[in-house]
């Protein structure tokens, strides 16, 4: 028997504690949220497909978090968190709110995706 999350959020870098929040508080709503830190696409596509699926089930929701562009997030995300333009000079903090790259965010968007998806059913 496997368990599969409601949702995951997958993210990179400085982003992966942004959602690890943001899990925290879907998870009080009884929300099974799985985080992933993909920290190299390029190596996580090498992998077999088996082993991606394994990570990154096909019929699970998917939102990337990603300060920088949202590029090659979409074969991996049904929706990405991130800047298709250039960023800003603040502290780090900051910077993730100006930008809209927030664990409030996350968990509005989660909630629209998974909103969206029941509606398909």
């Amino acid at each position: 028997w496997v368990s599969y999350p409601d949702i995951t959020l997958l993210a990179t870098g400085s982003e992966v504690s942004i959602a690890v929040e943001a899990s925290h508080e879907l998870s009080k709503s009884g929300l099974q949220v799985r985080v992933v830190s993909m920290p190299c696409i390029e190596r996580f596509e090498i992998q077999t497909r088996e082993y991606q699926e394994s990570i990154l089930p096909n019929r699970i929701p998917t939102i990337s978090i990603e300060a920088a562009s949202t590029f090659g997030w979409s074969r991996w995300a049904d929706i990405s968190i991130g800047i298709d333009r250039f960023g800003i000079s603040a502290p780090g903090p900051e910077v993730l709110t100006e930008l809209g790259i927030t664990k409030e965010a996350i968990i509005k968007t989660a909630k629209q995706l998974l909103q969206d998806e029941r509606k398909d059913f």
